[in-house]
């Protein structure tokens, strides 16, 4: 219980930093555009890019008290989201600490599983949303924040075989 507390307190006091304008630490890669027929499901990869140096929390976190990388993805009537999943976290502990933080650094990839309505008509639709995260680095975190994120996908009219 120590240690959680050891570091919830070093997150939150003076650990916080603010970032300068146009300092990124986290980008959204090309998110390729899907194709799928009313009623089929398709998974689609979002490379999630961390810059180097930072890392970022994995979801789930370590301890509920953590932020961790988040996808939310806005609700549209003829597509629907039916799961995320997260990649394996790599170990991380900060200096000064003797419990380790499951983290993510480099690229990693959000794997996303899509449905198309089985009434959807033909068309194109952008289901828009944000990643969450919270960066840091080995001495402190930033206040967290997000990138937008936009997934496009076309709905074509069920070929038969």
């Amino acid at each position: 219980m120590i240690r959680v507390f050891t570091i919830i307190l070093a997150l939150v006091s003076g650990w916080f930093s603010v970032a300068t304008a146009g300092e990124e630490f986290v980008t959204i890669g090309i998110i390729p555009a899907i194709e799928l027929a009313a009623g089929d499901t398709v998974t689609v990869s979002i490379p999630v890019s961390v810059a180097a140096g930072y890392h970022v929390q994995a979801n789930p976190a370590a301890n509920e008290f953590l932020i961790p990388l988040e996808l939310s993805l806005n609700r549209i009537d003829s597509i629907a989201v039916l799961n995320v999943e997260y990649p394996s976290p790599d170990k991380y502990r900060l200096e000064g600490t003797d419990e380790d933080l499951l983290t993510y650094h480099g690229t990693v990839n959000v794997i996303v599983t899509i449905i198309a309505n089985p009434a959807a008509p033909p068309g194109e639709y952008v289901i828009k949303g944000a990643m969450g995260y919270q960066a840091c680095d080995s001495r402190r975190c930033f206040f967290p924040t997000s990138v937008p994120v936009a997934i496009s996908a076309t709905v074509v009219e069920d070929v038969p075989d």
